[in-house]
């Protein structure tokens, strides 16, 4: 119950005033086209019309909406209802790590985020999506906390639902599991309790893979051409040879249709990533003068 009201308060506070700190109009639409798009091919089934970088559970909540109210005030409805989703996941989160006062704290705090309050007037599907990140986060903690199995179940729902949400989850999901499944192994207990424990957090992550081929279709962006860092820099006017198309991937991580065993694969490849050192010759995107400003 304190979450919700945390939830209900945060999204209230971060639409009617936190918001209105940045921006100058009623709401933000960065990539407007790829959410208007999809909505409208949810609404009318047109699967060619679907942004291949999003998932259609992140989707779905602002196609429903968007059947009652229309394309962008189901988009803010969604969006509001995220938001508070999001107020509610953070304060299980704090008050999974230092009690009902950590919690509030921590939900009145995301409050002095830009970034997180934009989101509530957002055209976007990023509420959900980072209320999936901050839903993984807080069953972790709570799983560590008290390593029960209805803890641990709820933990693999959290890590299960965000992995639907967007293919760059897996970045944030693999740790918050990874610390969940040490809390499960490690902490004391009788040996089939442990089992019991591991059973109850990775169910709901077997499930949550079953049906990813119904997030992301079968044509959709994989993580290694979302992150890859080589493409930025040739579009920023590197010359290096290494950083022009084509680009070659060891894998093709889309939750739902790889295969888990080439997550390795994956994961050496986001490691090569972040060890490319931006080239000399690479300028910035942004125009320095609108920067300065």
């Amino acid at each position: 119950l304190r979450a919700a009201l945390a939830g209900l308060a945060f999204g209230a506070l971060a639409w009617f005033w936190f918001s209105r700190f940045h921006l100058e109009d009623g709401f933000t639409a960065p990539d407007w086209f790829d959410y208007c798009s999809g909505v409208i091919s949810l609404l009318e089934d047109e699967a060619r019309l679907w942004p291949l970088k999003r998932s259609q559970a992140a989707g779905g909540p602002a196609a429903w909406a968007a059947a009652r109210l229309g394309i962008v005030d189901g988009l803010l409805l969604s969006a509001a209802v995220g938001a508070g989703l999001m107020g509610s996941m953070l304060y299980l989160w704090g008050a999974a790590l230092g009690g009902p006062r950590a919690g509030i704290a921590t939900t009145a705090l995301a409050l002095t985020l830009g970034p997180v309050v934009l989101q509530a007037r957002s055209l976007t599907f990023y509420p959900w999506v980072t209320a999936g990140l901050l839903a993984a986060g807080a069953g972790a903690s709570a799983a560590v906390r008290w390593p029960g199995i209805g803890t641990m179940l709820a933990a693999g729902v959290g890590c299960g639902l965000a992995l639907l949400m967007d293919v760059r989850a897996l970045i944030w999901v693999l740790p918050a599991l990874g610390i969940a499944l040490l809390a499960a192994a490690l902490r004391e207990g009788r040996g089939h309790m442990r089992v019991l424990r591991m059973v109850a957090l990775l169910l709901p992550i077997w499930a949550s893979h079953q049906v990813g081929y119904r997030a992301f279709p079968g044509a959709s962006y994989s993580l290694e051409q979302q992150v890859d860092v080589r493409a930025l820099h040739a579009r920023m006017g590197s010359r290096d040879p290494a950083l022009q198309p084509p680009y070659e991937y060891p894998s093709r991580y889309v939750w739902g249709r790889q295969d888990p065993t080439e997550l390795p694969r994956t994961l050496g490849f986001l490691a090569s990533q972040a060890a490319l050192t931006p080239p000399a010759d690479a300028a910035a995107l942004t125009d320095p003068e609108l920067i300065a400003a």
